[in-house]
């Protein structure tokens, strides 16, 4: 079984992480913090016809190793007024 905990906070060693890191502590996984990645989601295309792809990001880099993973944990930090 390969664990996949992605951080989505922006923090690398803040409540989300720790908390993830505390959830799997007893279990081998892989921690991807979403800050170490350029990710372009801004560049939304669906009305303009073109593909949805930007290639000078690292999603596509990501979505295949992301395929490999059994099980995907996901944190986000959780604001007074929302998640993050």
């Amino acid at each position: 079984m390969t664990v996949l905990f992605i951080n989505g906070s922006p923090r690398k060693t803040g409540n989300t992480a720790a908390l993830g890191e505390r959830l799997l502590h007893q279990v081998p996984h892989t921690t991807w913090h979403l800050t170490d990645y350029a990710l372009h989601f801004e560049h939304d295309q669906r009305e303009t016809g073109r593909l949805q792809q930007d290639l000078t990001d690292d999603y596509e880099q990501l979505m295949t190793q992301f395929a490999t993973f059994d099980d995907i944990v996901l944190g986000t930090p959780v604001y007074w007024y929302g998640t993050g």
